[in-house]
């Protein structure tokens, strides 16, 4: 009884390590993928900026605005 009682402790204990292990690599793997798609979201939010900043410096009226263009 007592050894019988011992290798069922010893294997409820490696069994929720086990689980445990693969939880905490799949939520590393999960955390990864969000990093990465942040970093590129972060890269096409930059992107798009630089556009926008490009299209209103071609824009006379806003020009204007900031004082740039006296032609208006």
């Amino acid at each position: 009884l007592g050894a019988g009682f011992a290798n069922q402790t010893e294997v409820k204990a490696e069994s929720p390590k086990s689980h445990s292990i693969s939880n905490n690599e799949q939520l590393i793997n999960e955390l990864n993928d969000l990093i990465e798609e942040n970093n590129d979201l972060k890269d096409k939010l930059a992107r798009n900026l630089d556009l926008l900043d490009n299209t209103r410096e071609k824009d006379p009226q806003y020009r204007a605005l900031m004082g740039e263009n006296q032609d208006l």
